[in-house]
């Protein structure tokens, strides 16, 4: 009898470890995928930044290191008191796998301004 609640006990423990095992592991991917899109959202993101303007509506690119991914910008106006800010432009972000689910799209919102001259 003693052995069988030990074996019981013993079998609780290690189903223990290994559920928390699998859920770091899922977790640890889930964060370096995050930090990857990040990345590429940043380096999309500076090209825009770059140019100084952007586009508006929906554009979509490649990024030239990762062929794996496109980006995609959504550029919209900043409307106050009924006026466009020509200044000042929302510009929404995202990034996802050419080959992929749609869960494997991330989004980041900024704005960008006119270079002052």
């Amino acid at each position: 009898m003693e052995v069988m609640i030990s074996i019981i006990i013993l079998t609780g423990g290690l189903l223990f470890v290994t559920r928390v095992y699998s859920t770091a592991k899922i977790a640890i991917q889930r964060s370096k995928a995050l930090f990857k899109y990040s990345l590429l959202l940043e380096e999309a993101m500076f090209e825009i930044e770059e140019k100084g303007e952007a586009e508006k509506g929906r554009n979509e690119n490649e990024f030239k290191d990762d062929r794996d991914y496109l980006w995609a910008s959504n550029v919209t106006a900043i409307v106050e008191d009924d006026r466009e800010d020509p200044n000042l432009n929302a510009v929404t972000m995202d990034v996802y796998r050419k080959k992929g689910s749609g869960a494997d799209r991330y989004s980041i919102t900024s704005f960008i301004g006119k270079p002052q001259k």
